[in-house]
């Protein structure tokens, strides 16, 4: 639908009587990217992030204690970006000022590594190891982004829009507080994890993004862009009693999407 949108609006008659200076019918004037001030931004990118972090936990069982231990490391989720943006009358080394508000959402299905030292039921100081996979895990994050922009025509046909400005970051993460295990009968020299319980870690903190875009226009409304940005804030949650959970917030973002201007 948008694609036939887009050829329609490029492929417009021109108007009634027009002649172009060849003694033709005239090109109807195309005035992207000098046209519509407002715009709507839709990108689906790739973020690189830094989960990396590991958490201890201990446990009593048999009259004994035990302990695992839960390693979380992801560096690369997908992302939606949505955001609308203004251009201003007012003009600045070639181009317009403007401004811009942009949400991004990503939500990320989290594996974690574990490792456990399970007491045994009927001899002392003689744990049972176990090391696993966990999954069913999560990591979201939302954040918004204000910010002033610069707009430029590099061309007829292509839009630079350069941007910097505060971002509020909202995130969840989860994490695994508690294990439950079986043994391998009928020697009990071996444990095994038959389930665990997970808390959520958040966090709501003040960063900041910076990045750029170019859209190539197909017509005055419709236009197809690439996108580069980058966040980040800082903040480590001790929302879990004991386990402190840091959180590095944003991350570098390369994306590509649609822009329609009106």
């Amino acid at each position: 639908m948008l694609g036939l949108l887009a050829a329609a609006v490029v492929a417009r008659p021109a108007p009634a009587g027009a002649q172009s200076s060849s003694g033709g019918p005239a090109t109807p004037n195309f005035r992207a990217p000098d046209g519509p001030t407002r715009m709507i931004t839709i990108d689906f990118g790739r973020r690189l992030i830094d989960v990396r972090f590991q958490t201890t936990h201990l446990f009593e069982l048999h009259g004994e204690s035990g302990d695992f231990k839960t390693r979380y490391d992801a560096q690369k989720a997908l992302a939606w970006n949505a955001g609308l943006a203004w251009r201003l009358d007012h003009r600045r080394l070639g181009g317009h000022l403007g401004f811009g508000l942009e949400a991004s959402l990503l939500d990320k299905p989290m594996a974690a590594e574990l490792e456990a030292r399970v007491p045994h039921p009927y001899v002392l100081s003689f744990p049972r190891e176990i090391e696993t996979r966990v999954r069913g895990l999560r990591r979201r994050e939302l954040g918004i982004h204000f910010q002033g922009q610069y707009w430029r025509a590099l061309a007829d046909r292509l839009l630079l829009r350069v941007f910097a400005g505060p971002t509020i970051f909202m995130a969840r993460q989860h994490v695994v507080t508690r294990i439950d295990t079986g043994d391998f009968r009928p020697t009990f020299d071996r444990a095994f994890l038959r389930g665990y319980d997970h808390s959520t870690a958040k966090a709501l903190k003040l960063g900041y993004n910076i990045g750029f875009d170019v859209t190539w226009l197909a017509s005055d409304r419709v236009g197809l862009a690439g996108a580069v940005r980058y966040s980040r804030a800082s903040i480590t949650s001790h929302d879990i009693p004991r386990t402190p959970v840091p959180f590095a917030l944003g991350g570098p973002n390369v994306g590509g999407g649609l822009r329609l201007r009106f």
